[in-house]
């Protein structure tokens, strides 16, 4: 296939706009490369395959169904291979038909051209497996139609054919995972057997053994509790098998011990052994803590600094007065917290970021709690802030900085703001002229088991189609309302939001967006957003064109009875 550079970049690292737009691209140099009588030989179906699966995500081709339903048909492979494709279309065909909402809401047109489609797709996967049982394709594909109910064979039966045909093909382990999961009549103890199978593999030399936290991901994602999460990682066995993980990569690929440093000391703090965290943490050297560490972390709403200060408070013998700390803050009890804090002496340099930070939180809250204004800055360090998704730059004057080199993005201040609040602020895109841009303001409850969670956001959108302000979940078009908004976002645009009694008043350069709105209405955000005592505060981008910004003031906000 005949990718060029830029096609390629934009596909891994651009907006979500700019990776459909470049994958678009990419389809069709792929549909004009098999026009080509040179191109695509029978040894190069694997390639192919793959190629489709990767580089194209199922939403975009289904979407694109003219376009890509040639892609799936061509005629010059091994009949295996197209009956691998052909098979593979209709799995896509199958979920076109049904949609992605949850079962009760599946029509009952969509339930038959679900069962059809799945039951062709059932045909032309199994005849390709028997064609050809040393590729893992077929079988990879038959996973989800088992899991759907429309085969004969379980799940287990075609992951261990996909497997056996090439061990270390990661779609069928990811595919095995999801189809091991509870809402699908899987199992927990099926996920973490799965989870622990592919580290006693052994196979450093491939990404199997780091299927492990993969695995512990999604078990996380069903579990939905924070401390159930810490419970799962605190298993003996799950302890031990993420040290030695990381231990057996760092064998195998020595130049990356300070890569896997960072990944033990992640585990340790996850498991609960600090001790781990500190012997791993003097091996990290200058290495910044790798984005999937940083970004599990987040997942836990705890960042770096967290880590480091508690490894560091453990080492110094902290321990037990800091838990007491934490309980009393999950209390909200400040002054009880505050008085621990009081005492701890002698407390190391990278513990002292944390005590200094979780003070400045008290001095924050106990304002709040008094209904005074505070604000919420950005600092150069973003040392208070959590950042959950995007690239986040902070200044000395408190502002924050988003660059557009991502589709999302959020990050939240760790002051906790509570049900009712009254914010304000301003907002500013460096180069308005660029075609698009999706920025605005996040407020809610971080949940375990997805991101970004129980999020609210207040969202400025300008695009080439035309400029609106709307109120939705988590990043997600929930159309709550969509109307007519600023037109000029060179110069900082003033806002409000003020909450109270699950009713919404937004307002931006003065005018009215919305007012007294009830967020939660006609089941539109019914389980997805709660006001709860621990609610934070923050700023989002869904959408930002590479080559823009968006710059946010200070916030300053307070708490409403």
């Amino acid at each position: 296939m005949l990718l060029s550079l830029q096609q390629a970049r934009l596909i891994r690292t651009g907006s979500a706009l700019e990776r459909d737009g470049a994958a678009l691209k990419a389809a069709e140099y792929l549909a004009a490369s098999l026009k080509e009588p040179e191109t695509w030989t029978a040894v190069e179906a694997p390639i192919y395959i793959t190629t489709l699966r990767s580089i194209f995500p199922g939403g975009l081709r289904r979407s694109n169904k003219d376009l890509f339903q040639p892609l799936f048909h061509p005629d010059r492979f091994p009949e295996w291979a197209r009956e691998t494709l052909t098979g593979s279309w209709e799995v896509d065909l199958a979920w076109d038909g049904r949609g992605n909402d949850w079962a009760p809401k599946v029509t009952k047109e969509g339930w038959i051209q679900f069962r059809e489609h799945l039951i062709t797709a059932e045909k032309h996967l199994t005849k390709a497996w028997k064609l050809e049982p040393s590729q893992p394709f077929a079988a990879t594909g038959m996973i989800a139609v088992a899991m759907a109910g429309y085969s004969s064979d379980s799940e287990r039966a075609w992951f261990d054919r996909a497997t056996a045909a090439r061990i270390d093909y990661m779609p069928a382990w990811h595919a095995m995972g999801w189809a091991s999961r509870p809402r699908w009549g899987g199992r927990m103890q099926t996920m973490r057997a799965l989870a622990l199978a592919a580290l006693e593999t052994g196979r450093f030399d491939t990404d199997i053994p780091f299927f492990l936290v993969a695995g512990l991901d999604g078990l996380r994602q069903e579990l939905h509790d924070y401390e159930a999460c810490r419970d799962l990682y605190r298993q003996p066995v799950v302890a031990v098998a993420l040290q030695a993980m990381c231990w057996g990569y760092a064998e195998a690929v020595p130049g990356e011990r300070s890569h896997w440093a960072w990944w033990r000391a992640l585990s340790g703090w996850l498991s609960g052994r600090l001790e781990d965290t500190s012997m791993a943490l003097t091996e990290t050297g200058t290495r910044p803590i790798p984005g999937e560490a940083r970004s599990r972390l987040a997942d836990l709403m705890s960042d770096e600094i967290l880590l480091r200060g508690e490894a560091a408070l453990d080492k110094a013998g902290h321990t037990a007065a800091w838990q007491t700390a934490v309980e009393a803050h999950g209390k909200m009890d400040l002054p009880a917290e505050i008085a621990v804090l009081d005492k701890l002496m002698d407390i190391p340099a990278e513990a002292k970021l944390l005590i200094d930070r979780q003070r400045r939180l008290i001095g924050m809250e106990t304002k709040l709690a008094a209904g005074e204004w505070v604000k919420l800055s950005a600092d150069p360090s973003l040392s208070d802030w959590l950042r959950l998704d995007g690239t986040w730059v902070g200044h000395s004057d408190g502002s924050a900085l988003i660059t557009g080199d991502g589709d999302r993005a959020l990050m939240v201040h760790l002051a906790r703001i509570g049900p009712a609040f009254e914010a304000r602020g301003t907002i500013q895109s460096t180069h308005p002229e660029n075609p698009r841009f999706c920025a605005g303001i996040a407020f809610g409850h971080h949940s375990l088991d997805s991101k970004p969670g129980q999020w609210v956001t207040a969202e400025i959108v300008w695009s080439k189609q035309g400029k609106s302000a709307m109120i939705n979940r988590s990043y997600y078009n929930t159309g709550i309302l969509d109307k007519a908004t600023v037109s000029d976002f060179s110069k900082p645009v003033p806002w409000t939001l003020k909450l109270q009694d699950d009713k919404l008043t937004w307002t931006l350069a003065g005018g009215f967006v919305c007012e007294n709105e009830l967020l939660v209405r006609d089941g539109n955000l019914k389980g997805h957003y709660s006001t709860t005592s621990d609610g934070r505060f923050g700023f989002c981008t869904r959408v930002t064109t590479m080559g823009n910004s968006m710059i946010y003031s200070p916030i300053e906000i307070r708490r409403l009875k």
